[in-house]
């Protein structure tokens, strides 16, 4: 028997550490879970419990919790501090290191606030052809992203070149494509945001000059899940597009539709899906241009990747002699940051 009692109580003081050091995530439907609270920005906050792995909620869902180790706390009275939250018997909450200052769960304004840095990613794709005719495609695709309390930028620039020869001869860039979009979003609530997108680009292969396309509009994270998320935009823009063929040039008034869909298949495996519509205004039926990109990501190691993808590109008054419709089929190796 006594044996027994000292097994026990030895197996109890093997889990007594990882019992007592455990955060507490309490939801307002009842739900309990032990852990450690990572994270609370944007009114939501991130835990990992060894149960259910890493999970964000926000904070509606939220009734109260406590940290059993020493965080950055951010209050909305603008208070910083290294302390832990505990809670007393009436739910309140309050700072270890002070129990005579409670306060509610709504005057947590963060905890562990990622330093505000540029994250993004750069993607090169090559095809390269032997033949009748030598061929050197190139593909770079840069993307930025700059994330902070109440705003948010992204850039991305594109960059489509392709080189030729003929009787082995010296290589020749033949046609070039540029394309950049800039965006700067203003955050209203957790998923509702407005924007202002500037967009242009300068074709070689479809002897576009320039085109340029101004808009601002309201926009939706539809779904914010750690495996999933969809974001729509829509908006009004202006359109300005001029061609080598001067008769060509054309202002127009147009909606704006863009959307941005990125699932996880599984680890390392990601789908990703974008759209930009254009539909004109004024001549609804003749004047629309619509780009996609669909794909497949592949992290391969630490920070690098493998992407396939088709980018489908429409533009119902193309210049004389141009394709409406084009498809682009891309293999590329990516580093990201």
């Amino acid at each position: 028997m006594g044996t027994r009692v000292l097994s026990y109580v030895l197996f109890g003081l093997l889990c007594l550490p990882g019992l007592v050091g455990a955060d507490e995530l309490v939801f307002k439907n009842g739900d309990h879970l032990t852990g450690t609270v990572l994270s609370l920005a944007a009114g939501k906050i991130t835990f990992e419990s060894p149960v259910v792995g890493k999970v964000s909620a926000p904070m509606e869902k939220v009734e109260s919790f406590a940290t059993e180790r020493e965080s950055v706390i951010e209050l909305d009275d603008g208070t910083v501090v290294t302390d832990r939250i505990v809670r007393d018997s009436t739910g309140r909450m309050k700072l270890a290191a002070d129990p005579s200052r409670d306060f509610e769960l709504a005057h947590v304004k963060g905890i562990n606030p990622e330093e505000v840095s540029w994250h993004g990613s750069l993607a090169a794709g090559f095809v390269i052809d032997r033949g009748d005719t030598d061929e050197q495609d190139v593909d770079i695709d840069f993307k930025a992203r700059w994330v902070g309390e109440h705003y948010r930028f992204n850039l991305r620039f594109l960059y489509e070149g392709n080189r030729s020869r003929t009787d082995g001869g010296d290589f020749e860039t033949s046609d070039r494509l540029y394309r950049g979009r800039v965006q700067l979003d203003r955050v209203l609530k957790e998923r509702l945001f407005v924007y202002t997108r500037w967009r242009t680009e300068r074709d070689g292969i479809a002897d576009l000059d320039l085109r340029s396309i101004l808009g601002s509009g309201l926009g939706f994270r539809a779904v914010s899940r750690s495996d999933l998320t969809f974001n729509l935009q829509v908006g009004p823009a202006w359109t300005s597009e001029k061609y080598k063929d001067a008769s060509l040039d054309t202002d127009y008034m147009s909606a704006s539709v863009f959307w941005d869909l990125e699932k996880t298949v599984r680890h390392g495996l990601h789908f990703f899906h974008n759209g930009d519509w254009s539909p004109s205004l004024r001549d609804f039926d003749d004047i629309q241009l619509l780009n996609t990109e669909t794909g497949l990501r592949f992290d391969i190691v630490k920070g690098w990747f493998l992407e396939t993808k088709m980018r489908w590109e429409l533009d119902t008054e193309p210049a004389t002699g141009k394709e409406r419709v084009n498809a682009k089929y891309i293999f590329a190796l990516g580093w990201g940051f």
